[in-house]
């Protein structure tokens, strides 16, 4: 009588050795977690994509398992050192090994994506940043956190150079005074003092408020006259703000004369009858 017998033996494959042999899912020639194939080389880990590892018979020949990181997954592992779940050059860079030049990222790890935000205050103006003039100290026109202050005007630039905007009606440095106008009335063109005839008073960075000078022989806005004089009763009022009632003013300085037969006793004036034919 002939015996039979009928076996099935299963042999698991040698994890570490390199070869991808039965039940493993990869093997890249070591036991080691963290580099793609898991310690039993059952499974891929996360955040990676493994090639190769294919062992040929006959022939006797293999190669081992190759796992490298996916960059942009948003997962930072083996050689990654910055994945911000994107590979759009935003942030972390294109290779997920360093972060791009203008941000700061997080580290992150296996299972918390890098977290990439512009860095305020290294020179390089990124799109959401208004300003960067490579510091955060503030009061210079570009703020602690890369925003054009009021009262300053910032290029595009890297690094950032910002200038105070004259006529905004606050007075940073080099400005000594500015009244909310870049006009000349008031404060000077370029907000470098007062305009001529014009005294202003303020605080930078406050604003300044200017009112002419009465008196000085200039006219300027809103003086209606000025006959080098405050004092009233000659033509010109006190305040310089209006010619006074039988009057008529020329020139600046101001010349104010009496006007003839207009009913008004004025200055030299011994009569006034308004009737320029009586005599």
């Amino acid at each position: 009588m002939k015996a039979y017998w009928n076996q099935t033996t299963v042999c698991p494959g040698l994890c570490g050795d390199g070869y991808k042999i039965w039940n493993e899912t990869c093997d890249d020639g070591n036991t080691d977690s963290g580099d793609g194939c898991s310690s039993d080389c059952l499974t891929i880990e996360a955040g990676h994509t493994c090639t190769g590892g294919v062992y040929n018979y006959p022939g006797n020949t293999f190669s081992p398992t190759v796992c490298t990181a996916i960059c942009g997954d948003g997962k930072v592992v083996s050689s990654e050192t910055c994945d911000d779940g994107s590979n759009n050059g935003i942030g972390c860079d294109a290779s997920c090994t360093n972060a791009l030049p203008g941000y700061s990222c997080t580290a992150g790890g296996p299972s918390t994506a890098s977290v990439c935000t512009t860095a305020c205050g290294d020179g390089v103006k990124m799109a959401s940043e208004g300003c960067d003039d490579s510091g955060t100290a503030v009061g210079d026109g570009c703020s602690a956190t890369c925003t054009v202050e009021a009262g300053w005007t910032c290029d595009g630039m890297s690094p950032t150079t910002c200038i105070p905007t004259c006529g905004s009606g606050s007075t940073h440095l080099p400005e000594t005074c500015d009244d909310g106008s870049d006009n000349g009335i008031g404060c000077a063109l370029g907000c470098v003092g007062p305009a001529s005839g014009y005294t202003c008073t303020g605080t930078p960075p406050g604003g300044f408020t200017c009112t002419p000078v009465c008196g000085n022989g200039i006219i300027t806005t809103p003086e209606a006259c000025d006959d080098s004089n405050a004092s009233g009763g000659d033509g010109c009022d006190g305040a310089c703000a209006a010619v006074e009632a039988g009057w008529t003013c020329v020139g600046a300085p101001s010349v104010c004369s009496p006007i003839l037969n207009d009913g008004t006793i004025v200055g030299t004036e011994v009569c006034d009858d308004g009737n320029p034919g009586d005599g």
